[in-house]
């Protein structure tokens, strides 16, 4: 499936990235670009994705030092010593990192700020107080932990923000050097502005399969499979729901502890008006009634999702640059070959 294919850095598919990738809206503000429309433009890459899906319940503790590890695949994240912090790295952290990603504009220094009363518009939070603990909790976690991805984006341990605040009903941070220029070379995409509102709680995976899905059409928004992805892959990027292998080991219910709560976590996506999807089979064909009814956790596995996002940013301008960016790549490319064959070699 094509939801699998990671962002490699640095390479020829960077090259071309780097020539079709649009600056965000020149012109227009951060604070504009956050309260209109369904959708903004966020910085991302393969290793920032992967820690906004970690969770602190998965991290694993160094006795001697006290250092906690969260670790998915070939990304890490690093918390010196969890029990001096405010709170643990959760949903929470990872909707505050979105949106310092989103305002941030690394072009013009390190300082990445935002009213509490913009922050809790974009979260959906009502109770100022608490909203001021919850972002603060994560202000000073992400001002903490240190990012490991030495096998996707080549830089080891490296810290975020060096330091931030939260006073006077102003939120403040400040980008670390190296995240800075790693900014400047990140990946932009349309981020849906109502996964910053979803109900943890109740919802514990809502989040992280919305995110996932927007990084697959993201990466994909060129091709036929942008819309499709599979079951595998958002079981693989949830936190809280078990492996199939955890509930026969206790002998519970696949269908209880696994297909209801994914099914469940997908449909709160649609009641925020996010997107509407569809069990399918490869290639996108829709599942009988037969199929839905007798639905068992053997077919389950196999399936795909079907996605329609809602008032999804239109992806023309986007296509045609990149038909263009590869056309001159390859122009290019015979170009260095023809002159590599008329080239007179040494005798």
């Amino acid at each position: 499936m094509a939801e699998e294919k990671i962002i490699t850095l640095p390479g020829e598919h960077e090259e071309i990235e780097e020539s079709i990738t649009a600056p965000i809206r020149a012109g227009v503000s951060t604070g504009e670009r956050l309260q209109s429309g369904d959708f903004f433009p966020i910085r991302q890459n393969a290793a920032i994705n992967a820690i906004t899906k970690m969770r602190q319940n998965k991290a694993k503790t160094d006795e001697n030092t006290n250092k906690a590890t969260i670790k998915k695949a070939d990304v890490a994240l690093l918390i010196a010593d969890p029990n001096k912090l405010l709170g643990e790295y959760k949903t929470s952290t990872a909707k505050t990192l979105d949106i310092l990603l989103a305002k941030c504009e690394p072009d013009k220094g390190d300082k990445v700020s935002l009213t509490l009363s913009e922050y809790m518009q974009l979260r959906g939070l009502k109770d100022r107080k608490s909203a001021k603990r919850t972002v603060r909790a994560d202000a000073q976690l992400l001002a903490e932990i240190k990012l490991s991805a030495g096998d996707i984006n080549n830089y080891e341990w490296l810290r975020l923000f060096y330091k931030g605040s939260v006073k006077e009903g102003n939120i403040t941070m400040y980008l670390t050097k190296d995240f800075l220029e790693v900014l400047k070379g990140a990946y932009i995409m349309d981020y849906p502005k109502g996964l910053l509102k979803t109900n943890d709680k109740e919802h514990p995976n809502s989040y992280n399969f919305g995110r996932k899905i927007a990084e697959h059409q993201r990466i994909n928004r060129d091709s036929e499979t942008k819309d499709i992805i599979s079951v595998k892959t958002l079981l693989d990027n949830s936190e809280n729901i078990p492996t199939i292998e955890e509930v026969m080991q206790r002998g519970r219910n696949p269908g209880q502890k696994i297909i209801e709560p994914f099914e469940r976590d997908l449909d709160h996506l649609t009641e925020l008006g996010l997107l509407r999807w569809n069990y399918c089979h490869k290639h996108g064909a829709i599942l009988t009634d037969e199929e839905l009814i007798n639905l068992d956790y053997k077919l389950f596995e196999t399936l795909n999702i079907k996605v329609e996002w809602i008032n999804y940013p239109d992806q023309t301008k986007y296509i045609e640059r990149k038909k263009q960016a590869i056309e001159k790549n390859k122009a290019a490319k015979r170009k260095r070959n023809s002159q590599k064959k008329t080239t007179p070699g040494e005798n």
